[in-house]
């Protein structure tokens, strides 16, 4: 379960941090600039990185349910990366598009930036997820429960903890 939880921070990190660390590589998106974020950054970038890490981070935690809640996080940023860049018409009059390059290039960028990280987020957020199931649930996730009647430690002999009768060979 550590594994996903780690790779998703580690992908975060590279999903928030690419648009300004990227010019230093030559592997800008939509700007050589370096360490300068646009609202298109801010909303396709940072957000779902920040999203995808903190998801990460939150499944570390050894509760099934924040396990859960933090896969949930990781795979929205995930399909946010995945589907935020062709919504993006729709809010904003501005172009997003990436720096001129060859094909392979802009095709790299692509993958590398948004849709292939999005893929990988909500691959690793739904794979954490169904480990999750498989996990037994800790302690803290259990109600306590009520001690039984008639148990072993009040000396009758021949019941169990739960005071049904056990046969006494």
């Amino acid at each position: 379960m550590i594994l996903p939880a780690v790779l998703l921070m580690a992908l975060g990190a590279w999903v928030a941090l690419a648009p300004l660390a990227g010019p230093y590589v030559h592997f800008g998106f939509d700007t050589s600039a370096k360490w300068r974020f646009s609202q298109d950054h801010v909303t396709l970038s940072l957000i779902p990185g920040i999203a995808i890490f903190a998801g990460g981070l939150v499944m570390t935690r050894r509760s099934r349910a924040a396990g859960w809640l933090g896969g949930l996080v990781a795979v929205a940023g995930g399909a946010w990366l995945v589907i935020g860049p062709s919504l993006h018409p729709t809010w904003s009059s501005s172009g997003f598009a990436p720096l001129p390059g060859s094909d392979l290039r802009t095709a790299l960028r692509w993958i590398a930036c948004f849709y292939g990280a999005g893929a990988l987020a909500v691959y690793l957020g739904a794979q954490a997820q169904g480990l999750l199931e498989r996990r037994p649930a800790v302690a803290s996730d259990i109600p306590a429960a009520r001690p039984a009647m008639g148990t072993a430690d009040d000396g009758t002999p021949g019941r169990d903890v739960h005071g049904g009768r056990v046969p006494v060979s």
